[in-house]
């Protein structure tokens, strides 16, 4: 029950039913904590902070991750406190606390790095590079965010592929603002054209499986012919748009 209650609150968070998803976070929390399910507790506490943070409710969501940051410690895992770190980096900028967002994002990194992590290391690298932005630290910012975008270019794609984080233009869209601030339009035009054609390519390339159940011999080799075209031709303008 209190994973079907957590799977449902996702689904209304997603929907943007933040009251729904809340109550059903809580119900779940609630049995899990009975429970003693320690991993539970910590995963729903999470998400918890994840909904504060989309309504811009800052506080209780840095409450939810450091409620969720000692268990995850006492577990053992690794992953679970990088992605809270990353978390209590975003939250801490949000709140204005630009130093505090870079110590808790670097630590998220360093975690993220050993691990391959690319997902959680974009976002925190993001983190790290807005609040460079935020301090007139403008070519820390630059770095920092070149270094996240590489790391998103390098998260999985495909079916049966799972990250936390999966906002691969937020880095992108993070540099293309330092750049305006610049007034460096051209720049920040390339940047813009990048991630739009980098976002086809991980459309059309995927990881390259085609699906050609019930199709004829014939026509499972055209479906797959056709396929490795449009990847072609994504990759190509990727190409042309860095050069």
């Amino acid at each position: 029950l209190a994973r079907d209650l957590g799977g449902l609150g996702g689904v209304h968070l997603a929907q943007g039913q933040f009251d729904i998803a809340l109550e059903e976070y809580r119900r779940s929390l609630a049995i899990r904590e009975k429970q003693d399910d320690a991993s539970g507790v910590m995963w729903t506490l999470i998400h918890i902070g994840i909904l504060h943070s989309a309504q811009s409710r800052d506080a209780e969501a840095l409450e939810s991750y450091q409620r969720a940051l000692p268990l995850a410690e006492s577990q053992g895992d690794q992953v679970a406190v990088c992605t809270i770190l990353g978390l209590r980096g975003r939250n801490e900028l949000a709140r204005g606390q630009v130093d505090d967002a870079v110590t808790s994002s670097r630590l998220a990194t360093t975690i993220a790095e050993r691990l391959e992590l690319h997902d959680v290391l974009a976002f925190a690298r993001t983190t790290i590079g807005r609040a460079h932005h935020r301090a007139g630290r403008l070519e820390e910012a630059r770095a920092e965010l070149e270094e996240a975008i590489a790391a998103a270019d390098r998260i999985p794609v495909g079916p049966g592929i799972e990250t936390f984080f999966d906002d691969r233009r937020g880095p992108y869209l993070a540099l293309v603002d330092l750049l305006v601030s610049q007034d460096r339009g051209a720049d920040a035009f390339t940047w813009s054209e990048r991630a739009r054609q980098r976002s086809l390519a991980v459309l059309l390339g995927g990881d390259g499986a085609v699906v050609v159940k019930g199709l004829s011999a014939e026509e499972g080799d055209e479906e797959r012919r056709l396929a490795k075209a449009a990847r072609t031709a994504a990759r190509i303008m990727c190409f042309m748009v860095e050069i």
